[in-house]
This record gives C-alpha cells, sequence and structure tokens, in this order.
C-alpha cells in the first residue's frame, strides 16, 4: 500500500509542479488563499509576538503563512525548489526547505502556528504528516488546517472543467483550527 501511496504522490508531484509552472496560476490561487484565510489568519496574528514562530506545511508557492502580521515564518513543500526558481521574486520573506511533510527537519515543539491549508490531500502518509505536525507543534500552539472539499457532482466536473478549462475553478474549502494539543 505504502509503495502505491508513494507512486500516486510522485505522479501527483509532477501534475503539480506542472500546475504552477502555468503563467498567471499564482495571482489567482493567492486570491483564492486571501479571500479564504486572511480573516482566520488576521484574528490569530494579534495573538503573535515578533518572535513567534511559524510552520506553513506543502505551502506551495502562495505561502499563506505570509498574512501573519508577526512572527518568524518557515515555508516547508518537497516542490520549493522548483517554486525558488520560477517564483524567485515573489515568494515572501521566511526560510524555504524543500522536504515532505512525514520528515520534518525539526526539533520538537519548535512552532506557535502550524497551518497546512489543501497540503493534506497531496502527502504521502496523511496520518504520518499529521503526527508530525503533532510533534513539531508547542503544547499550547494553534493548528490551522485548511481543506477544499468537492461534493461527488461536483469533482467528476471539476476533473472535466481542468482537463478541458483548466482556468475555470470552482471548489469550496473547510477551514479547522486545533489548539496543540487537540489533535
Amino acid at each position: 500500500m505504502q509503495a502505491d501511496n508513494k507512486q500516486r504522490w510522485q505522479i501527483a508531484q509532477t501534475k503539480e509542479n506542472g500546475f504552477w509552472k502555468r503563467n498567471g496560476v499564482l495571482d489567482s490561487q493567492m486570491e483564492r488563499v486571501l479571500s479564504r484565510y486572511a480573516p482566520i489568519i488576521s484574528g490569530i496574528s494579534k495573538s503573535l509576538q515578533a518572535n513567534s514562530t511559524i510552520l506553513d506545511v506543502g505551502c506551495g508557492p502562495t505561502c499563506a503563512g505570509q498574512l501573519f502580521d508577526a512572527g518568524l515564518k518557515t515555508y516547508l513543500d518537497p516542490l520549493m525548489d522548483s517554486y525558488l526558481m520560477k517564483y524567485q521574486d515573489k515568494l515572501p520573506e521566511g526560510e524555504k526547505i524543500s522536504s515532505t511533510a512525514e520528515q520534518m527537519p525539526f526539533h520538537d515543539f519548535s512552532f506557535d502556528v502550524v497551518l497546512c491549508i489543501n497540503a493534506l490531500d497531496h502527502m504521502i502518509n496523511p496520518a504520518k504528516a499529521l503526527s508530525e505536525i503533532h510533534r513539531v507543534l508547542k503544547k499550547e500552539g494553534v493548528f490551522i488546517l485548511g481543506i477544499f472539499l468537492h461534493p461527488a457532482p461536483i469533482a467528476f466536473a471539476r476533473r472535466i472543467i481542468e482537463k478541458w478549462l483548466p482556468d475555470s475553478l470552482t471548489d469550496t474549502s473547510v477551514c479547522l483550527l486545533y489548539p496543540g494539543n487537540g489533535i
């Protein structure tokens, strides 16, 4: 099963990389992130200090963690090296790491905030990734999980639309907040 997941993940990563290499996609995706997550992040930002640590897991080039007003930001994505080549001047300040979420190179309890926006379903082993998030999140930290949901008929229609009209994307998103010990 793990080998199947890894193969599926590698195919998905190739498609994801191709998606982000298209012209104009970053701006439209950033608008999506802003509309859905800016209000939530703004509320959490009010409680952060300048030295608060923020980890954006599976950040893509939109790097939603950049929406925090304060804090030391780290962006983790297995395609980060590709994003650095394509979007070098558009990526926000902060540490950028090319790594999977299943094996994060951080000490236990390193981050005050961990966010994972539309990335959990892109991981080889989501349960292992969640375990790693739990490991690196401080005991009183905040975990923000954003998942784009598609009911079956919409998912089917979306696959057709993406195949023929890739710029026409519609989705619904859900954002779940968990305190550090609540994962």
